[in-house]
């Protein structure tokens, strides 16, 4: 009998315990979700921080500022434009004023979409539930250089490259100065460019590099594409 009332009031006090505990996180939970009802300013930042932990999975992030977040809301009104083309009802963009960066993230799929320059407009510097029209990307300039002996490897990866960086032209497709490059490398022209390069690179599983010391800088150009050997068909063609 005692045994009995020694396991009844165990669990009496186990049930206590934890329906104190439960009610202390919930307790803490409603107080968390007040401070951030009380201050929309601290909602904006805590989205801010969450959104950027989950892009810098996929790249490189500025690391000296917070991004501003805008929701794409109405993409009709984007779809001309080429950062928006992949874009969709509910995308979140991260911008970051100062390194002049646009990030485009689909946080349904978890994928980040695009990467761009931009020209900040003003109304892309509060929050907003519409990102604006005015946003333009920078035109990214790339030069391509075939640095093997195998014909046509230019025009095959130009699709590749505007596949992942639709705001890119290429302005020249030429022979690199020499046809023994084993693998492909990216060169960065220009700084404000880097992250458009390593997006490049990453893509084509490509490095990037310093540029080589038998080419040449092109002049006007952001990016410097020099195709090696792994880019190459397996039984490449003569001339």
């Amino acid at each position: 009998m005692i045994l009995n009332q020694k396991k009844i009031l165990f669990t009496i006090i186990v049930i206590a315990v934890i329906a104190i505990a439960v009610s202390s996180f919930f307790f803490i939970q409603y107080q968390k979700a007040q401070k951030i009802i009380n201050n929309p300013g601290l909602a904006g930042q805590l989205e801010a921080q969450s959104l950027a932990k989950k892009v810098s999975r996929f790249i490189s992030l500025p690391g000296d500022e917070s991004p501003t977040i805008a929701t794409v809301s109405d993409f009709e009104k984007l779809k001309d434009q080429p950062f928006f083309q992949k874009s969709q009802n509910g995308d979140k963009v991260l911008i970051y004023t100062k390194a002049k960066k646009a990030y485009l993230y689909r946080l349904s799929t978890d994928k980040l979409i695009d990467v761009t320059i931009v020209n900040v407009d003003s109304n892309l510097t509060q929050q907003s539930s519409v990102v604006s029209s005015r946003s333009k990307p920078q035109e990214i300039k790339i030069v391509m250089r075939n640095g093997t002996s195998s014909v046509g490897l230019t025009n095959k990866l130009e699709p590749e490259i505007k596949k992942v960086l639709p705001n890119a032209r290429i302005v020249i497709k030429e022979n690199a100065a020499k046809s023994d490059y084993q693998t492909t490398t990216v060169v960065v022209l220009n700084e404000y460019a880097s992250q458009a390069a390593s997006l490049v690179a990453n893509y084509l599983k490509a490095t990037v590099t310093r540029l080589p010391t038998d080419e040449i800088k092109p002049n006007n150009a952001d990016i410097l594409v020099i195709i090696g050997k792994d880019k190459a068909p397996s039984s490449p063609s003569a001339g």
